[in-house]
């Protein structure tokens, strides 16, 4: 059968691999036949071998078709010839979180308003649940208009990412599904080669007590050992990276117990939201599934409040 990386031509690096000889660089491509730019993600044969890249790629075919997921498109682990296996995904143009963040620090600004950080946290809230629950992004939204916890479907079979941060956080068009937020641009978590599967983790295939490559400074308290709230607690420090203009999160215990967003922005359901998120003890954090109905009646409120859904980002964040 014919290599999948034929259908693709090499346009340029764009990041060295950073886990050694399990993550080979990160390349952009464009289809041969559409035109359109992918991302090709380059694995060694140790991560192939060990399983590593495989669990990542059933998480991604597992989780496709989700709006702030990113999109797998090819896989070829062949690598007898080129040394190294290869992941085909959603190019998203506007690039990462991580690189934004570092644009508004450069230029010592920050956020004019809360409206941005309420779509970073919806988005990436909205995502985890769908990890958690398998429930659509029609069904969760419908969920949270209730004011309901989300249930977990039947047999899913839930995901763990272990590696959230802004750099793994990317952005692309201005949000036209999204009516509530459609002036900012969608978020998509990517890069799931730390994740692991509640089935995994039962079967003893991804070392199920302990984190793997997960980035130290977004380790939750619990770290190395993780459970189904460590991505809530990560998502709690991106907020206060986003909140602070800032890649890496404030290491201050009081301040993330009381005041994660660092008192930049006066919107109390925000701020509370994500010191619940930032809760020491897993047990005493918001649960993912009831995240999404919390952030939906909050944000309404700060929206009626302003009579606006925020201030536009300027064209430089991009």
């Amino acid at each position: 059968m014919a290599s999948s990386r034929a259908l693709y031509t090499t346009i340029r690096e764009l990041g060295a691999g950073h886990q050694g000889a399990q993550n080979c660089g990160v390349w952009l491509v464009k289809a041969k036949r559409s035109g359109t730019c992918f991302i090709e993600k380059r694995v060694g044969p140790r991560a192939i071998q060990s399983g590593k890249s495989i669990r990542e790629v059933k998480a991604l075919m597992q989780l496709r078709r989700h709006p702030n997921i990113v999109e797998v498109r090819d896989v070829d682990f062949d690598y007898s010839v080129t040394r190294h296996g290869s992941i085909f995904m959603q190019h998203c143009e506007l690039g990462s979180l991580e690189a934004m963040i570092d644009r508004y620090d450069k230029k010592r600004k920050v956020l004019e308003d809360e409206g941005f950080l309420y779509k970073v946290f919806w988005d990436i809230s909205v995502a985890l649940c769908y990890m958690a629950t398998g429930q659509n992004h029609m069904s969760l939204l419908t969920y949270a208009k209730e004011g309901r916890e989300v249930p977990t479907k039947k047999g899913w079979n839930a995901i763990l990412h272990r590696d959230m941060k802004p750099g793994n956080i990317f952005l692309t068009e201005v949000d036209k599904e999204n009516l509530e937020f459609n002036q900012y641009p969608r978020l998509i978590v990517g890069d799931f080669g730390c994740s692991v599967s509640q089935v995994d983790v039962r079967d003893g295939r991804a070392g199920a007590t302990y984190h793997s490559g997960v980035t130290p400074c977004f380790a939750p308290p619990e770290a190395p050992r993780y459970n189904e709230t460590g991505d809530v607690y990560t998502l709690g420090l991106i907020m206060n990276c986003v909140a602070r203009m800032r890649n890496m999160p404030t290491t201050d215990r009081a301040t993330l117990d009381q005041d994660p967003l660092r008192g930049m922005f006066r919107d109390v359901p925000l701020t509370m939201g994500v010191r619940k998120c930032l809760r020491v003890h897993p047990a005493d954090r918001i649960p993912v599934t009831v995240l999404p109905s919390k952030l939906w009646d909050s944000y309404q409120s700060w929206r009626r409040a302003r009579g606006m859904d925020g201030q536009k980002l300027p064209s430089w964040a991009f």
